[in-house]
C-alpha cells in the first residue's frame, strides 16, 4: 500500500513539474527571422513582448484540423455573401465538421459572429435560406440544410 501511494504521488509531481514551463520554444541554434517569429505548441519566449501570439500577422483566417479534416475556422478580415447579403465577417468563427465547402476560399465561412456548423449529407452547396443581414453578431447553427439563429 505504501509503494502505491508513493507511486501515485511521484506522478503527481511528475504532471506538476511537466506543467510549469512551456516546451517548444525556438532552439537556441535557429535564429532565423521565420525561427523567431513562430509560435510553438507550448508557448513562446516572451522575452521581445512581440512574438507571443497564436495566428498570423497578415490577413489570413487561422484553420484547424483534426485528421486531415478542417474543424475550425477563424476568419481574418473577410467579406463574402451569404443568402444574398454582401457583409463584413471579420473575426467570425466556424466551428464542426469540415462539410459543406464553408472552410475553403475567401468567399465562404462563418455565417454570424460563432457559427456551430453539423453535419452535411447532400453534395451541393450548404443552404442559408433565412439568414437575413442583421443575423451577425449571435450564434447560429447549420445542420443538413437547416439554418438556426440565437439572438
Amino acid at each position: 500500500m505504501k509503494n502505491l501511494f508513493l507511486f501515485i504521488l511521484g506522478l503527481s509531481m511528475f504532471n506538476i513539474k511537466a506543467q510549469q514551463a512551456p516546451t517548444g520554444n525556438v532552439p537556441a541554434s535557429n535564429t532565423t527571422a521565420q525561427a523567431l517569429a513562430a509560435w510553438y505548441r507550448g508557448g513562446n519566449n516572451n522575452s521581445t513582448g512581440s512574438n507571443n501570439i497564436f495566428g498570423t500577422r497578415w490577413n489570413s483566417g487561422i484553420y484547424t484540423m483534426t485528421n486531415g479534416r478542417f474543424r475550425m475556422r477563424l476568419n481574418g478580415d473577410s467579406f463574402y455573401d451569404v443568402n444574398g447579403y454582401v457583409a463584413n465577417r471579420n473575426g467570425y468563427l466556424l466551428l464542426g465538421s469540415s462539410s459543406g465547402n464553408l472552410y475553403i476560399g475567401q468567399n465562404a465561412g462563418a455565417v454570424s459572429l460563432l457559427h456551430l456548423n453539423g453535419q452535411f449529407n447532400s453534395s451541393g452547396p450548404m443552404s442559408f435560406l433565412g439568414y437575413r443581414p442583421w443575423m451577425q453578431a449571435r450564434v447560429s447553427f447549420t445542420d443538413n440544410n437547416d439554418l438556426a439563429y440565437f439572438y
